[in-house]
């Protein structure tokens, strides 16, 4: 499909909200998985002026419906017929269906969105709109408590994608995979980047591999956590590896530490691995990198500000959100500068490369010693038999909190073995007090999705289990 066919889609479903009241400053919610109709709802919520808040399909009932009726949202679309008789228990809305979907081939849901040469005439005219006004609502990940609203302009995500394609090229005959969910900042800046660089998006199917889709689509660039990459690059056999990675420039990496294996492994297979600090409230990235064993995330992106004030990172710019949503007002947490307080610690070398030391709000205690979790998190998962790891504090008598980890083996049989190196390991690299006193495996009632694993939950599901 090419844009102007995308154009077409958008007008008709604009057209749509408008008959049905939708006014401009109205929350439009998508509750859905990733698909042609998010897309298409998104830009039409930016051509009236209505705000797109995408809710994650994975949410319970009960949850999606305090979401609407806290946000005042009148019109509600859901994929899934069942699933919105189950809300319809819990909440008043109007359910629509953007009016293109029943003429659609099941196959264009899956096939690469192609531009054509003249995808940029086709875009609205900037004087038709405010480009800074309100567009869509992020649900933040919560790591500090409950969940808040982000609010950003269509502005917001034009700098944020013109500032990143200078350090990851882009052009209208790239194709970049939709791996990360629309009601992730990460999914919204894939749609964006691509509409501005006249580039393909190529939606994921469930009942396929990454593998399969970057054959299928011949993708040319990927934003993956570590863990997906680790399954890419170590776990696909051999003949399947070599025919689905020989089209990829570009992999942005994130959702935890990279290791030099995963850096060797792109190497060998020609593949530019980028690494990048970036959070919801900043519209993606606030640096980028080539990946690299130095810790480092590079430098700021264009139009992004960055300095560090007592080992805390604050940033500012145009990409900077519009503030918090909510009934009382909008909220925008900021000094009298304009300074943004990030709560991640971090500090700059002297190239002006940022490490991150970790999150303000996960240190802990241990003894009068300070622990910080994504420092023995990054020796954890350079175990080959290790996907991704968590460490938090478990209560102690005589040391107040000890650390202990949360582990994703990829051999559980290999469990025990592995605990006793994984010990060892922080021992001889750290210092022997950070060892995780307790292993925990990673439990399987928690669902993943997007660059940020769910540090709460996960811990939270944990502690459950081992008191069940």
């Amino acid at each position: 499909m090419n844009y102007q066919t995308l154009s077409l889609l958008v007008h008709k479903v604009a057209a749509q909200l408008t008959v049905l009241g939708a006014k401009q400053g109205d929350i439009i919610a998508a509750v859905s998985s990733n698909n042609l109709e998010q897309i298409v709802l998104f830009w039409a919520c930016v051509d009236t002026g209505c705000i797109f808040m995408p809710i994650s399909a994975r949410f319970a009932d009960s949850k999606i419906a305090e979401l609407i009726t806290e946000h005042e949202i009148k019109l509600v679309y859901c994929e899934n017929a069942q699933r919105q008789s189950c809300l319809d228990k819990h909440v008043q809305v109007t359910w629509f269906m953007p009016e293109f979907s029943a003429g659609l081939n099941p196959e264009t849901k899956v096939s690469a969105n192609r531009t054509s040469n003249n995808a940029n005439s086709i875009s609205p005219k900037i004087n038709d709109f405010d480009p800074q006004r309100p567009t869509n609502i992020v649900l933040t990940s919560g790591s500090s408590g409950k969940p808040k609203s982000a609010l950003h302009s269509l502005a917001n995500h034009i700098y944020s994608a013109d500032g990143a394609r200078e350090t990851i090229a882009l052009s209208d005959e790239d194709t970049w995979l939709l791996s990360l969910p629309l009601f992730h900042i990460g999914g919204l800046a894939i749609i964006n980047r691509c509409a501005l660089s006249g580039s393909a998006v190529m939606l994921q199917h469930g009942e396929h591999s990454i593998e399969q889709h970057i054959v299928a689509g011949k993708v040319t660039h990927l934003s993956l956590v570590t863990a997906q990459a680790r399954s890419l690059l170590f776990e696909t056999d051999s003949k399947t590896q070599q025919q689905s990675l020989t089209s990829i420039k570009a992999m942005l990496l994130g959702g935890g530490a990279i290791t030099d294996d995963i850096i060797q492994a792109c190497l060998a297979n020609n593949i530019q691995a980028y690494t990048s600090y970036g959070m919801t409230e900043m519209s993606s990235q606030i640096t980028t990198a080539s990946a690299n064993t130095l810790g480092h995330h590079g430098a700021p992106l264009k139009y992004r500000q960055l300095e560090i004030r007592d080992g805390v990172i604050w940033v500012k710019g145009e990409c900077l959100f519009l503030g918090y949503w909510s009934k009382q007002g909008l909220h925008c947490p900021v000094d009298d500068n304009g300074w943004f307080n990030t709560k991640d610690k971090g500090y700059l070398n002297e190239h002006g490369q940022l490490s991150i030391s970790g999150r303000a709000d996960n240190m802990f205690i241990c003894g009068g010693e300070n622990i910080q979790p994504e420092e023995i998190e990054a020796v954890l998962v350079a175990h080959p038999n290790v996907r991704q790891a968590i460490v938090f504090g478990i209560k102690d008598t005589k040391f107040g909190l000890l650390p202990a980890a949360i582990i994703d083996y990829v051999n559980i049989q290999l469990q025990s073995s592995t605990d006793e190196e994984l010990a060892q390991s922080v021992s001889n690299k750290l210092a022997r007090f950070k060892r995780p006193r307790q292993f925990y495996p990673w439990p399987n009632n928690v669902a993943s999705s997007g660059l940020k694993v769910a540090r709460k939950q996960v811990v939270a599901a944990v502690l459950a289990n081992s008191q069940a």
